[in-house]
């Protein structure tokens, strides 16, 4: 076998307790996934003396030669067995901090004139989690977005998931997230978060900067092309519409233009103003000259008193709920291949055009052209989920950065070297929540 790496000292604390001397090293297996996924830790412990009884939800640590945290996070499911010679064995599957976040309250709220970075900030104090886990000191503020509303739906990976959707451009500046064994937040383009080294043919490794990869794998996928995103909203306020009737000394109930009125602006009578209720709630003789039906979209006179006859001398001013529709195309990409790719999206939480066109851009930013994705094997500690890598092989077309979608982290035999698969791309492997709810 073929050492690319130097030997490493691993501590594994469980509830505060240095178990490493009874990890099964080969069965040790960490997968680190970038975004909403949990990561989990994988082992075996041989408890040979019946001396330890881990508990679900114990505090678990993974530390590299003395201060390199690889994970942390707590466990989750736990199975004692008996070998062959009466020895027990635990197995344990582990939880990274991630799973906390999607644990928590979930938040229905709006926000306006606010950057992504500091509405990641306050998602992380709604739901509880500060100060325990930090999430300032690698958020990237990005853009100001007009508008970003929940509605309570979506967990907070979930909402991540979104907002770097929101804040990336696949094409130019790839935003990635992560929480680190510290209980950090990393947030922003990946570009910021560089991996530790690159990689490359064995040839061209200089072995400081640059490590060999071998089973390398890369390919274009465009399995999932979007070039036309239609994006249905919730309701907003149309702007304030005037309609006037004629009274003709009869007529008691006035039926407006559009239902589900939203407010009352005002309503007139001669010119002069008149007061107005909840029609099926108010009554008249409480002050109000006309009721209103919100829903139906209707204005009532009293029984006794019906407008007199005049021309136009009814006029209701007032403002209606109106759906958020907006379809936004990729022309490049129609043009490069000469038909429209559809997706449709249903998100009530959407409120505005401006966050509407946001989101469907999000989407055509990560799906209007085919991605790069690809898998490599390297024997070197150091690479995370999230992080930016350079990568150059000539072989597969790799030649540039990439951000690395999944690590996940084999013990070699003894314990000391490990073998890690990386799974890169340009874009999340998953499909883009930037929007929500897919038709």
């Amino acid at each position: 076998m073929t050492i690319y790496d130097s030997d490493h000292t691993f501590t594994l604390t469980i509830a505060g307790t240095d178990r490493w001397s009874m990890v099964i090293k080969d069965t040790l297996t960490l997968t680190d996934i970038e975004g909403s996924a949990v990561d989990t830790l994988r082992l075996d412990l041989k408890d040979s003396a019946d001396a330890i009884a881990p508990t679900e939800w114990q505090e678990v640590i993974l530390t590299a030669d003395g201060a390199n945290k690889l994970f942390g996070g707590f466990i989750t499911v736990m199975k004692p067995t008996f070998d062959k010679d009466n020895r027990r064995l635990w197995s344990l599957t582990c939880e990274s901090y991630v799973t906390l976040l999607a644990r928590t309250p979930r938040s229905a709220k709006t926000w306006v004139g606010a950057t992504i970075g500091s509405i990641v900030g306050d998602l992380f104090t709604d739901a509880g989690l500060t100060p325990e886990f930090d999430a300032t000191t690698h958020v990237t503020a990005g853009a100001t977005l007009d508008v970003f509303s929940t509605t309570g739906n979506d967990t907070l990976p979930q909402l991540l998931n979104t907002l770097r959707d929101l804040a990336g451009d696949a094409a130019a500046a790839a935003w990635a997230w992560r929480i680190d064994a510290d209980k950090a937040l990393w947030f922003g383009p990946a570009s910021s978060d560089a991996a530790a080294f690159g990689v490359c043919a064995i040839a061209a490794a200089n072995w400081s900067t640059t490590f060999p990869m071998t089973a390398a794998a890369a390919g274009l996928d465009a399995s999932q092309l979007v070039n036309r995103v239609t994006v249905y909203g919730g309701v907003k306020a149309s702007a304030a519409a005037t309609e006037t009737f004629s009274g003709n000394g009869a007529t008691l109930l006035f039926k407006l233009a559009y239902k589900s009125v939203r407010d009352i602006v005002r309503v007139t009578l001669a010119g002069v103003l008149q007061s107005h209720g909840t029609d099926w709630y108010d009554a008249f003789g409480g002050g109000y000259a006309v009721l209103v039906n919100y829903a139906a979209g209707t204005v009532r006179f009293p029984d006794a008193s019906p407008p007199p006859v005049g021309v136009d001398n009814i006029s209701v001013t007032y403002r209606y709920n109106t759906s958020v529709a907006v379809q936004v195309i990729d022309t490049a990409s129609y043009a490069a291949y000469g038909r429209y790719f559809d997706q449709e999206i249903a998100e009530s939480s959407i409120t505005s055009e401006a966050d509407a066109t946001d989101r469907a851009n999000a989407i055509l930013d990560a799906y209007a052209f085919g991605v790069v994705t690809g898998s490599f094997t390297v024997e070197r500690l150091g690479l995370k989920a999230g992080q930016q890598i350079g990568i150059e092989f000539a072989p597969l077309g790799l030649s540039g950065n990439y951000v690395i979608r999944q690590v996940t982290t084999a013990w070699q035999p003894g314990g000391t070297h490990v073998r890690c698969d990386i799974k890169f791309g340009d874009r999340p492997a998953s499909l883009s929540q930037a929007v929500g709810g897919m038709i």
